[in-house]
């Protein structure tokens, strides 16, 4: 069990759950081990619309919030990487609804950035190897095997999660067996 699990508790026997164990059961099995899964490298092959930018938002949420880390988001397009930061902001919003006060205590500095006051972060981005080079943090690649330059946003965010211990996440449906994606994943 990671970190962030044991720290979330799983309760005593006839003890009323906790407003994250709440949170938590909205998830089915396979989403938790994504959002806990404390490996330094973890792929995952899916397939269409079964939660994973969900879960990938609430892994965020649980990494920045209550980790203080700063969470990198690269998805296909800007359009579907602010998608994944609104269901963070969605999580906050559910979790303050059941008594965890600091999960709104955010800025949303523009479009792309959900800044906690108390540390912590989530930048959503295109997968530009430009754009990504910027930052340093656990990095996660959302639909990977739609990247327009895939072995460049891998030459951009390996460097940034090879120091420290930052980690780094890919999941994508499958696009044929063809590209990077597809090599990692076999």
């Amino acid at each position: 069990m990671s970190s962030a699990r044991t720290a979330i508790g799983s309760g005593r026997i006839g003890a009323p759950p906790s407003p994250l164990q709440r949170w938590l059961s909205i998830f089915p099995e396979y989403q938790k081990r994504w959002i806990f899964d404390d490996s330094r490298f973890a792929i995952a092959v899916k397939s269409r619309q079964i939660g994973f930018s969900f879960a990938t938002a609430a892994a965020c949420v649980v990494n920045g919030l209550f980790h203080k880390r700063t969470q990198v988001i690269l998805s296909a397009s800007q359009d579907l990487s602010t998608e994944v930061l609104q269901k963070a902001k969605t999580h906050c919003e559910a979790l303050a609804s059941l008594g965890v006060p600091q999960a709104v205590d955010f800025e949303i500095a523009n479009t792309m950035q959900l800044r906690w006051r108390g540390g912590g972060r989530i930048i959503a981005l295109p997968a530009n190897p430009r754009t990504a080079r910027s930052f340093s943090g656990d990095v996660w690649l959302d639909e990977a095997a739609y990247f327009t330059d895939p072995e460049g946003i891998r030459d951009a965010v390996f460097p940034m999660v090879s120091r420290d211990d930052y980690r780094f996440r890919a999941c994508s449906t499958p696009n044929g067996a063809q590209g990077l994606f597809h090599e990692w994943a076999t």
